[in-house]
């Protein structure tokens, strides 16, 4: 797995295709990248979306031609990898948005799978627990309990599996005998409280992107009913692509009205 989001834009050519030695300050030996530790294999690209504008080309590149040619270096090297990307957000809004090369996404688009949110399938919750349970204390199982694992699947979890593996993480850290005690790890806030509508239990760009999403859907469904459905005036007056604003409606999952 290669998190996308996670490495500095100056070094993310370097950690996904490699580098050879002397290619730049600190680079005293080559080193394999990502593409080619997964030749033959499965390459994971979690957030692809957040990959900058200046590695997308490369990174199409080394699709296109199952090779990669490591910073610094004069030859391609070898690197025949499956590509599995993931994303939350809207691609086809990011290209509009000309944020991610529109040939990029159709390299990668070959086959789409939506992943609905945690809140929407809580009967994977019991599961997942298990799972994390399990990899935060292997060395002494904890029993979860019917009522707190039926608190759980009530959690809206806006964080989804990451926040629910943040709870578990912080309940195995808490729990003292043999069972799992969720009550000092989950936060259950008073709807609307200025802390939930922040995200203060997430990451700062997964409670970014959770503000965002929440403005752009307020925004939008206000600005439709302003102009009565109508796309065209709708986009004018909030001054932008009239492409970009249906790819807003189909990813907040508004209606689009006939004009």
């Amino acid at each position: 797995m290669f998190d996308c989001g996670a490495v500095p834009d100056e070094l993310i050519e370097s950690a996904l295709f490699g580098h050879v030695r002397g290619a730049f300050t600190g680079a005293v030996t080559d080193r394999r990248g990502a593409f080619e530790e997964a030749d033959g294999g499965t390459l994971f690209l979690d957030e692809i979306d957040q990959l900058s504008t200046a590695v997308q080309p490369a990174l199409l590149r080394a699709l296109d031609k199952q090779s990669v040619r490591p910073v610094g270096g004069a030859a391609y090297a070898r690197a025949s990898v499956r590509v599995v990307a993931a994303t939350n957000r809207n691609l086809r809004a990011e290209i509009a948005a000309k944020q991610f090369r529109e040939d990029l996404y159709y390299r990668v688009a070959v086959v789409r799978m939506m992943v609905p949110p945690l809140r929407d399938r809580p009967e994977d919750i019991p599961l997942l627990v298990e799972h994390f349970v399990h990899q935060f204390r292997p060395d002494r199982p904890l029993t979860v309990g019917k009522a707190d694992l039926e608190r759980l699947q009530r959690h809206p979890f806006p964080g989804n599996a990451r926040e629910l593996r943040n709870v578990i993480e912080r309940a195995c850290a808490l729990s003292r005998g043999t069972a799992l005690v969720i009550d000092d790890a989950l936060e259950e806030r008073p709807a609307g409280g200025a802390a939930d509508a922040l995200g203060l239990d997430l990451p700062f760009k997964e409670a970014k992107a959770k503000v965002v999403d929440s403005f752009e859907r307020g925004y939008i469904d206000a600005l439709l009913k302003r102009h009565e459905g109508n796309l065209s005036a709708a986009a004018r007056a909030a001054d932008i692509d009239r492409k970009h604003l249906r790819e807003l409606l189909r990813k907040h999952g508004l209606r689009e009205s006939s004009e």
